[in-house]
C-alpha cells in the first residue's frame, strides 16, 4: 500500500516543529485564517453549542447537511459527511470496491487516491494526464476502461498541478467511460475546486455516473476542524452509510454545528483566500521566471489554487536536490516522486506573502547552485 508520502509529511511535520525558521513550500493550502476562527469559536461557543448538543446525529448532523446542502445545490440525503477527504475517499472505495475489482486512478496523482484501492487490494490503471494542460484525453479513458471497471479516480482541481477540469471536460470523460460500462462511478476530489469559484457545479450534480468528494481544508485552510463530505446519487450514499456508521459512529456534534457555522460564513473566508493566491501567485511568478528562462524550472504556473508542479530538465529523481535545498537552505518542497513523476517538485504558494517572497528567493538561490551539482 501507498503511503509513501503521507507518512513523509507526518515525519518532517514533527522534524519542522525544532525549526521554526525553515522556509516551507510544502502546504497544499492557504495558510490558517486563525482571527476569523477563533472569532466565530467563541460566538458559536456561547450561543450555539448548547443547542448543537442537544441535537441528534443519526445520519449527519442536521445543521451541517443542510449548509452543505445549500452550498452545493443537492438535497441533504445526498451527502455524506466525514473527517476530511481523505476520510471521505477511504470510505468511498472501502464501500463500493472489493479485492480484485478493476480501478483506473489519474497519473500523476494524490496518493490517498491510489493508497486505497491498493490497500483494498484492487487491481489499477493510471489515466495519464499530460503536460502542459494536464487535461484528460477521452481516447485515453476508451483504452483504459474495462466493462468491469468499478471507480475512475479523478480530482478537480488536479492535485498536483492545479488543471482545470471544466463540466463539458467531465461530461465528455463519463460518456467515454459510461458507453463501456454504464455501472462505473467517477469520484472526483473536489478539495480545490473552489479556487476556481464558488458556485461552481459539484460534479455530483451532473448525474448518478459523479461522486464528489470535498473539505474545507485546502481551498479554505480549516484544516484544524477537518470537516468534509460525500455528495452523491441517494442509492451509492445508502451504500456508504452502512460502512460510515461502523467507522464513525454517531460523529462529533461539537465540531460538527461549528463547521456548520463556518460554512454559513464561508463567503468570507473564500475572499480572503482568492486575495491570498493572486497576491502569491504573482510573487511566484516574479521568482520562478527566470529560472524557467534558464531551463532550471520547465512547466507552468496554473491560474487557480494554491500549487504549482515543476519538472526540473536533467534529473531524474529530485529527490536528493530537494533534500540538499533542505540541508543547505533551509527550504522545504515536496518530491515529485510521491505523486509518480520524480522529475517533478511541487511548490505549495499559499503561505503569509512576506515569508513567501523570501523563501521563494532562497529556493531560486539553491537551484542555481545546487542544480549543476545533481543529476
Amino acid at each position: 500500500m501507498r503511503i509513501d508520502y503521507l507518512s513523509w509529511f507526518k515525519n518532517l511535520d514533527l522534524e519542522l516543529e525544532k525549526h521554526p525558521d525553515a522556509h516551507l513550500l510544502l502546504a497544499s493550502s492557504v495558510y490558517e485564517p486563525t482571527d476569523l476562527l477563533l472569532s466565530q469559536f467563541a460566538e458559536y461557543a456561547q450561543s450555539n453549542l448548547p443547542i448543537s448538543l442537544k441535537k441528534p446525529n443519526s445520519w449527519g448532523f442536521e445543521p451541517l447537511l443542510e449548509a452543505i446542502s445549500e452550498r452545493r445545490s443537492c438535497k441533504p440525503d445526498q451527502i455524506v459527511t466525514t473527517n476530511g477527504a481523505s476520510n471521505a475517499i477511504y470510505l468511498v472505495c472501502r464501500a463500493l470496491l472489493s479485492p480484485g475489482d478493476h480501478v483506473v486512478a489519474e497519473a500523476p496523482g494524490y496518493e490517498p487516491l491510489l493508497a486505497a484501492p491498493e490497500f483494498i487490494g484492487c487491481t489499477i490503471d493510471r489515466l495519464p494526464r499530460r503536460p502542459p494542460s494536464r487535461t484528460v484525453d477521452t481516447a485515453d479513458v476508451g483504452k483504459l476502461v474495462r466493462p468491469n471497471t468499478k471507480l475512475l479516480l479523478l480530482s478537480n482541481l488536479h492535485n498536483p498541478t492545479g488543471a482545470l477540469l471544466m463540466n463539458r471536460d467531465l461530461k465528455a470523460i463519463a460518456a467515454a467511460a459510461t458507453g463501456i460500462n454504464s455501472s462505473l462511478k467517477i469520484v472526483v476530489d473536489e478539495i480545490y475546486l473552489d479556487f476556481a469559484g464558488a458556485r461552481r457545479t459539484t460534479a455530483a450534480n451532473l448525474g448518478k455516473t459523479f461522486i464528489s468528494i470535498d473539505s474545507l481544508t485546502k481551498v479554505y485552510g480549516l484544516g484544524s476542524i477537518h470537516c468534509g463530505w460525500i455528495v452523491a446519487d441517494e442509492a451509492t450514499v445508502d451504500t456508504i452509510r452502512r460502512l460510515h456508521v461502523i467507522v464513525e459512529g454517531s460523529g462529533a456534534k461539537a465540531l460538527d454545528g461549528f463547521s456548520a457555522t463556518v460554512l454559513r460564513y464561508l463567503d468570507g473566508y473564500l475572499t480572503r483566500s482568492l486575495r491570498i493566491v493572486e497576491e502569491n501567485r504573482a510573487i511566484l511568478r516574479e521568482a520562478l521566471f527566470p529560472l524557467m528562462s534558464d531551463s532550471l524550472l520547465e512547466g507552468a504556473i496554473p491560474e487557480q489554487g494554491c500549487i504549482c508542479f515543476m519538472r526540473v530538465p536533467g534529473i531524474a529523481d529530485t529527490s536528493e536536490l530537494c533534500a540538499e535545498l533542505a540541508r543547505t537552505y533551509g527550504v522545504y518542497v515536496v518530491p515529485g516522486r510521491f505523486f509518480g513523476e520524480p522529475d517533478y517538485i511541487r511548490i505549495g504558494f499559499g503561505g503569509n506573502r512576506n515569508r513567501l517572497a523570501v523563501t521563494l528567493q532562497k529556493l531560486a538561490d539553491g537551484m542555481r547552485s545546487l542544480r549543476p551539482t545533481i543529476r
